[in-house]
């Protein structure tokens, strides 16, 4: 059963209007101003809805991801949780992640999961280069 994971952006976006999409060809090849354009200035457009629709909408496929998670510090279960990814679409430096010099969009979930399935799939499933299983997980 595929998860429904919600998420949303770092910058918190109030009261601006949803600018249209525009397709990677319009940026002349500047994947920055692209992936800002579209999922930083937009990110009102994807809160509350799915990965799948996210990753419908990107035009390049990512090339790995970083995961940020974070402990509970309420209640009993001191827990780690997948509290949002970094899915990074170049390097600058080959195979070697630089959150100044590449390009990347950060998606937050909305109700983080137990950070347990995705050190399982890191295991079988390098984060460094994105497959099909790191699609299916998120």
């Amino acid at each position: 059963m595929k998860k429904s994971i919600l998420f949303s952006f770092l910058e918190n976006i109030t009261s601006q209007s949803i600018l249209p999409y525009k397709q990677l060809d319009e940026f002349n090849g500047n994947i920055n101003a692209y992936l800002k354009y579209n999922f930083d200035s937009r990110a009102e457009f994807y809160k509350n809805k799915s990965f799948e629709m996210l990753m419908n909408d990107v035009e390049l496929q990512p090339v790995g991801f970083s995961v940020i998670y974070s402990t509970s510090m309420h209640g009993p279960d001191n827990n780690n949780y997948l509290y949002a990814i970094e899915l990074y679409f170049n390097h600058f430096n080959e195979n070697v992640y630089n959150p100044i010099l590449d390009s990347y969009i950060t998606v937050y979930w909305e109700n983080p999961p137990l950070t347990s399935g995705i050190e399982d799939l890191v295991v079988n499933f390098s984060s460094e280069q994105w497959v099909q299983q790191h699609y299916d997980f998120f």
